[in-house]
């Protein structure tokens, strides 16, 4: 039986959490649920509307979603405290959603139930990266199930690939993260609404609290997840055969998932990386790319350019992507690969808008267009470099490359990479 006062040490605890620094309505929320489970009220929305929003008897549940907009965030801060501050926490509090009652629970009889009832929008996510998983998956099996039977519609990738041998012949595993949008709430007092806002000003929660400090009237709440990019669907299409060319299967993980908390080198140690998407979405992998001669800068939604220093006269080279015509615009891509301390292998596949996410990563995963590159690159060495950075620049319409061409390779020493 949980009494009173360990209730109540359990809600100052949470109160006082991070999860709920600056959040005074969120608090005075909490505290009056909990104090109603003590006096074993049964709650209506009605009744939390009047108490805590100061609504009067006009008060219509239909028209007026403000009690159950707050309700829904304070689930989400009452999850992400326990998956921080309160991860070790014996008793727990849960709000069964469509429900306003605070129930005190063991851990080990309510972890289930929590895990069962995620939110909507985690759903979502979750079942379509198990969709990408199961997609992956199924290929993978129906193509090792029929390679005595069919030929591929592209040759396998060679096992002497330059790029891709010693990325495979390491023996670690390899994780795809996609580089997910940044995401955040925004909710509309006076339409009695929350909206969920993908600003492509706005890419990284450092930006997003600047943001947020300067607008405080919009209660601005950042989500701990991203959403989607279009391109990731036929990204990971094209990985797949790559990944069956060498046998080798992958994990796939959202940036903002994979590096949700600040830099954490544990994240990148013993496992090779393939990263893709748009150079908004990096987060916190720029630490990877910091030491390179080169800085990218966005100049509008989905354009750009990429600033790189020849190491022969420290010149300066831009390349730039625009708007060409009313059909056409140049898009600008970068492949970028580059070791760990362990010898892990790190691949970035990234560019400013869609045609380039696209096209780098298409790029690498059939045999023609690799030697078409190649032959673009003109290396002229005995043995291909085994990290560097080659910059792309694509001629496209809205969604579709129509040409791609090398403008730059570079080697990158490992002194650069330490």
């Amino acid at each position: 039986m949980i009494d009173e006062s360990c209730k109540l040490a359990i809600q100052e605890k949470i109160i006082s959490s991070k999860a709920f620094s600056n959040s005074d309505k969120y608090v005075e929320l909490l505290k009056f649920l909990i104090q109603c489970n003590i006096k074993n009220v049964y709650l209506k929305e009605f009744t939390i509307a009047e108490e805590i929003f100061s609504k009067d008897k006009k008060f219509n549940p239909a028209s007026d979603s403000q009690v159950r907009i707050y309700m829904h965030r304070l689930r989400d801060k009452i999850k992400l405290y326990y998956e921080n501050e309160g991860k070790n926490d014996k008793v727990i509090i849960n709000i069964p959603k469509g429900h306003y009652e605070v129930e005190f629970q063991e851990r080990d009889s309510i972890t289930r139930n929590i895990t069962n009832k995620l939110s909507r929008l985690n759903i979502i996510l979750l079942g379509t990266i198990l969709i990408l998983i199961i997609t992956l998956t199924l290929i993978i099996i129906h193509y090792t199930s029929h390679n005595q039977k069919m030929q591929m519609v592209y040759d396998p990738i060679s096992k002497t690939d330059p790029i891709w041998a010693d990325f495979f012949n390491n023996k670690l595993s390899t994780k795809i993260v996609i580089g997910d949008d940044f995401l955040f709430w925004q909710l509309d007092e006076k339409h009695k609404l929350a909206r969920q806002v993908i600003d492509y000003a706005i890419p990284n929660r450092s930006e997003f609290e600047q943001y947020a400090k300067k607008h405080p009237e919009q209660m601005l709440e950042m989500e701990r997840h991203g959403a989607l990019p279009l391109n990731c669907a036929w990204n990971i299409y094209d990985l797949t055969h790559v990944f069956y060319s060498f046998n080798q299967q992958a994990d796939i993980e959202l940036s903002s998932l994979f590096i949700a908390t600040p830099f954490d080198l544990t994240n990148l140690v013993d496992r090779n990386i393939i990263y893709i998407g748009g150079f908004r979405n990096l987060r916190q992998f720029n630490n990877l790319l910091a030491k390179l001669p080169l800085e990218y800068h966005y100049t509008d939604l989905f354009k750009g350019f990429l600033s790189v220093k020849n190491p022969e006269n420290d010149s300066l080279m831009t390349f730039t992507g625009q708007k060409l015509s009313n059909q056409y615009h140049r898009d600008i891509g970068l492949i970028v690969k580059v070791g760990g301390s362990n010898n892990e292998n790190y691949l970035f596949l990234v560019g400013f808008a869609f045609p380039s996410q696209i096209e780098t990563v298409r790029l690498l995963s059939r045999n023609d267009l690799l030697a078409k590159m190649y032959s673009q690159i003109k290396y002229d060495k005995p043995v291909f470099p085994e990290h560097f950075f080659i910059i792309i620049e694509i001629l496209a319409s809205e969604f579709s490359a129509i040409e791609t061409n090398v403008k730059y390779f570079q080697e990158i020493p490992s002194k650069l990479q330490k």
